[in-house]
């Protein structure tokens, strides 16, 4: 039997894995998989299949960290754990508050990163995050389609990754307000450290800024650095923004 239950990692959020014989397809939200029910058994793999719809590249980006203690333990046997050392647990599942000022923060990847597009808005305890954009392989030409259909206004400031300024003169040459971050010494972990200052606020639809948030880690407690682990490229663009709107203007992102 194929049971749909709920995704004991991101118990906040109600995400639902699948279990089939030890072997977990799992966090069908993080490829765009909206379920038909929060539980649901299923009698056979053909139907299970159906039901996802889900590619063999899929399964197989799903199953390749079988041997990750953390990852097995939730997703092979259903614990309900975190990752040791998580960094933020200051996070909830909220409504964006559209009557603050906003801005965007974008991070660039290709072929093995995802180019981000987040929605930032901050009050004097919140960070307001909403989830844009998380795609593979987009070209310069498909990253400006992107924002033209979801920005609503071309003059709001996209703070970006300073590392493209090839991608980011391409995109502001097409009419947008996009603009590097600044980086300086040890960026990453005093931007991550102010964040913490904030009740972090996710939109429900915002399923992988939830993904990251559950599974960004240090890499050690000794060297307050974040582990290079892939759950980061929608916190970077929030950490490139959120420079942009906090008051106390004092350090720099990277």
């Amino acid at each position: 039997m194929i049971t749909i239950g709920i995704d004991p990692s991101l118990t906040k959020t109600g995400v639902a894995f699948i279990e089939t014989d030890g072997s977990i397809v799992k966090s069908y939200y993080s490829y765009g998989i909206t379920p038909k029910s929060r539980d649901q058994d299923i009698l056979d793999i053909k139907s299970i299949c159906d039901y996802l719809n889900l590619t063999k590249s899929q399964v197989k980006d799903i199953e390749r960290k079988r041997n990750n203690p953390y990852w097995w333990a939730v997703y092979g046997t259903g614990e309900r754990t975190k990752p040791t050392g998580v960094i933020f647990n200051n996070w909830e599942v909220g409504e964006f508050d559209n009557s603050l000022p906003y801005i965007y923060g974008m991070d660039f990847g290709y072929v093995n990163d995802e180019s981000t597009l987040v929605k930032i808005a901050v009050d004097k305890r919140n960070l307001y995050t909403d989830e844009l954009m998380y795609e593979k392989g987009l070209s310069t030409e498909e990253i400006v389609n992107r924002l033209e259909s979801l920005l609503e206004d071309k003059n709001s400031l996209i703070v970006a990754d300073n590392a493209e300024p090839r991608l980011i003169a391409e995109i502001r040459a097409k009419g947008f307000n996009i603009v590097p971050c600044t980086k300086g010494a040890d960026s990453i972990r005093l931007g991550l450290v102010k964040m913490m200052d904030y009740k972090i606020v996710v939109t429900d639809n915002s399923r992988n800024i939830q993904k990251e948030l559950s599974n960004y880690v240090w890499n050690d407690k000794k060297s307050n650095t974040p582990k290079s682990n892939g759950y980061d490229h929608l916190i970077d663009a929030i950490r490139y923004a959120f420079d942009e709107l906090v008051e106390d203007n004092q350090f720099y992102f990277s």
